[in-house]
């Protein structure tokens, strides 16, 4: 049996395999900074709002504390 490969640098038009390594490493790190973005649009609003909440009940707790004193 005997296999003969014949190819062609020019064939198939295709990049080097670094040039798509590197073109799929920025398709990755393009998705990840959309998920990192929306990640944020979420978690942002609900930190603020549990740090209202936080000020809003230790507010509550020091007036109750107040008026039980006096």
């Amino acid at each position: 049996m005997e296999v003969t490969v014949l190819g062609d640098a020019h064939a198939g038009g295709e990049q080097s395999t670094l040039g798509k390594a590197l073109h799929d490493a920025s398709d990755l790190l393009k998705v990840a900074l959309a998920v990192l973005i929306v990640a944020l649009a979420v978690l942002v609003p609900l930190a603020i709002l549990a740090a209202l909440v936080l000020l809003g009940w230790r507010a509550s707790r020091r007036r109750l504390r107040e008026r039980a004193l006096s």
